[in-house]
């Protein structure tokens, strides 16, 4: 089904009503949504990438896509500490297959 994403209606509301402004950027809100992930689920680090990114493309005189965000920068996913981590779990119970802790970006090559 088309029409805007359900929350949307929720972020209106916290802007036009409330006078709430989110602190992120297009590109920024434009990632968490493409690797489908809220703020805090991505590395600290990783922000620092994202506005270093932002600031080299005004610089040059480009435009800061995601396409060329992501030609720029890799994906990389942690483990949460432990045996789960590990593929190892106690006996009699399941693993879980979707733990994950931070995600993470990094530079795939060197630009300088």
């Amino acid at each position: 089904m088309g029409g805007p994403h359900p929350r949307s209606y929720e972020a209106d509301l916290y802007r036009e009503e409330l006078g709430y402004r989110m602190a992120f950027t297009d590109l920024e809100t434009a990632v968490f949504r493409h690797l489908r992930v809220c703020p805090s689920q991505l590395h600290p680090n990783s922000l620092g990438f994202l506005r270093a990114f932002e600031m080299t493309a005004a610089y040059l005189k480009i435009t800061p896509t995601l396409p060329l965000f992501f030609h720029t920068f890799g994906l990389q996913r942690s483990c949460p500490k432990g045996e789960k981590a590990k593929g190892k779990t106690p006996k009699g119970q399941r693993p879980e297959s979707s733990k994950y802790g931070w995600v993470s970006l990094k530079q795939r090559r060197s630009l300088f």
